[in-house]
């Protein structure tokens, strides 16, 4: 049976090239052109899941020093402190080591290092007695009430006698200037003679 080649067939021939036309041109090119027009539940099936995390690269080379920073200014200088402030004390230690014969004397100095505003009442106190109130310590921890130089013999004086303070200033014995003092001991006998101990100031 042969078919009639009629206009409704023509047409209809070539709705369906344009249609079929039509679908492969809009298979090539995309529709969408936001992420927007997207459901959020399939925007989440599309995202892959983290890779791992890669290794650490090296550590890359030591930058260069930067420029040093401008020097600050210069703070302002203290007090010059010269005189032992009240009621503060120093302590020291002193020695004397001698060969002589009887009656030679040996002189040992003690100076401050502060002056004080007056000059300490001196004592000084013979090993294994008991010192005054005003020499509250021991040879170990020599201490002085205020205004007060107290010497502490360490040990017995080795063929010593007379031993005593006295101002290398004015040269009275027991007494003592404001910068410091001296201690002084006198040979028994022919030969060596030396004595030692500890000592405290404390300004008044």
């Amino acid at each position: 049976m042969r078919t009639r080649l009629t206009y409704a067939n023509v047409v209809a021939t070539m709705a369906l090239v344009f249609a079929m036309s039509g679908g492969a041109l809009a298979a090539n090119h995309y529709l969408i052109s936001s992420t927007k027009q997207i459901s959020p539940k399939v925007l989440k099936k599309l995202k892959g899941a983290t890779g791992k995390t890669g290794k650490t690269g090296a550590t890359g080379a030591t930058g260069a020093t930067g420029a040093s920073g401008k020097e600050g200014a210069q703070g302002v200088a203290g007090p010059l402190v010269t005189t032992l402030p009240s009621h503060q004390t120093l302590r020291g230690t002193f020695a004397g080591r001698q060969f002589g014969k009887i009656s030679n004397e040996m002189q040992i100095p003690i100076s401050f290092g502060f002056a004080l505003s007056a000059a300490p009442t001196a004592h000084y106190i013979v090993f294994a007695t008991k010192p005054p109130a005003e020499c509250p310590g021991t040879p170990a921890e020599p201490a002085a009430a205020p205004g007060n130089l107290c010497v502490y013999e360490s040990e017995t004086a080795i063929n010593a006698e007379l031993m005593r303070v006295f101002d290398p200033i004015g040269g009275e014995n027991g007494l003592a200037s404001k910068y410091g003092a001296g201690v002084v001991a006198r040979a028994v006998a022919e030969g060596e003679y030396r004595v030692r101990g500890s000592w405290a100031v404390t300004a008044p």
